[in-house]
């Protein structure tokens, strides 16, 4: 994976779950910024839904606003009001210039 700087703007996030995703009333990627800030992102769920993708395109350049360790994961609430998160990913994002 190349490396990811703040404010990058061409990326997606793409967080993958074991589960079906076919009968989803909300799908969200979580994270905890270098602060351990929860935020979170809408999440979209790219065709086929069984193949448990969860991904969002980044809009702004304020969306990865800070340089650190940031930690990713999928959250998905069901039609039946389950809820269910996917394992943890750790991405330090760099600040421009850094190597």
């Amino acid at each position: 994976m190349a490396d990811v700087h703040v404010n990058d703007t061409a990326l997606t996030l793409r967080c993958v779950t074991t589960a079906d995703l076919s009968d989803v009333s909300t799908a969200e990627i979580r994270y905890f910024d270098p602060d351990g800030v929860l935020g979170s992102f809408p999440g979209t769920i790219p065709s086929p839904a069984t193949d448990g993708y969860i991904t969002y395109d980044i809009q702004s350049p304020n969306d990865l606003y800070k340089a650190g360790e940031w930690r990713f994961w999928a959250y998905v609430k069901l039609n039946n009001g389950k809820e269910t998160i996917g394992d943890t990913y750790v991405l330090d994002i760099k600040a421009p210039g850094q190597p």
